[in-house]
């Protein structure tokens, strides 16, 4: 059983995005997160309220094709 409770998880990010990015509208999310304690580790996933299984997957998929390519990991520097 998890220690922390995936509703505060989702608020405390949808909090720190609107800090971010406050002039910008985050219509959908999705969290992937290792959590670690002393004596194990687990994947959660959350995504945000009402999204459908079929977009999430999407954005994931285009997600992963960012990963793989390095695009995400050095993103290009605005102005």
């Amino acid at each position: 059983m998890s220690n922390y409770d995936e509703n505060d998880l989702r608020a405390q990010f949808e909090n720190l995005i609107r800090e971010i990015l406050p002039s910008r509208l985050v219509t959908n999310f999705i969290i992937v997160a290792e959590i670690a304690n002393d004596t194990s580790s687990e994947l959660s996933v959350s995504v945000s309220n009402g999204m459908s299984p079929w977009l999430a997957n999407g954005m994931l998929d285009y997600a992963s094709g960012l990963i793989m390519s390095g695009e995400c990991m050095y993103p290009e520097e605005s102005d």
